[in-house]
């Protein structure tokens, strides 16, 4: 295709990034773009979206943007750039694997040879880790032995298995309920 020639044709790649523990966990994922065609690509966007799960019946899950950078430079034909996107991982992202996407040229400001080539998948894993709830607590007081019998039940409700719990009961010796 002659109206083709010296077009610019940018892909990117985004390797998964290191595990995090939950939200607020800080990111950094690195990417790499190479200019595939045969033309000069100016600076561009990188966009990194990762996938926010349904929140409420009826929603779909939906890609959310969570950071962006602008390429410094401009890229040459068969060259590559890299950086950075960093970002703090939302409240909403769940334990396991969650689904990212980098893009080059989102806004698709360069005309490219290829636009369906702009993206790539990954996942952030989140360490899915014990959560421990005190769910049932209960005591009873034996008067004639002056001894009070508590039974607790603690619950799980994260990720994975907890194993060597302890667990400490404070009482205040002397003090009367009103």
């Amino acid at each position: 295709d002659a109206g083709a020639a010296g077009l610019p044709d940018l892909v990117v790649s985004c390797p998964t990034p290191a595990d995090i523990l939950g939200e607020g966990a800080t990111v950094r994922v690195p990417w790499t773009a190479t200019n595939v065609g045969s033309g000069r690509a100016e600076p561009f966007l990188v966009s990194l979206l990762l996938e926010r799960p349904a929140m409420t019946a009826g929603e779909s899950p939906r890609f959310v943007e969570l950071a962006t950078e602008r390429s410094p430079t401009a890229l040459s034909a068969d060259e590559m750039g890299t950086g950075e996107l960093v970002f703090v991982a939302p409240d909403w992202v769940r334990g396991g694997p969650n689904p990212l996407r980098c893009v080059v040229d989102a806004m698709e400001e360069i005309e490219e040879l290829d636009e369906a080539n702009n993206d790539d998948d990954a996942s952030l894993i989140v360490l899915a880790l014990p959560d421990l709830r005190i769910t049932a607590l209960t005591s009873t007081y034996n008067v004639s032995r002056s001894e009070v019998d508590y039974r607790f039940q603690i619950d799980n409700i994260g990720g994975s298995a907890a194993s060597d719990i302890g667990w400490a009961v404070q009482t205040n010796a002397g003090s009367s309920a009103s």
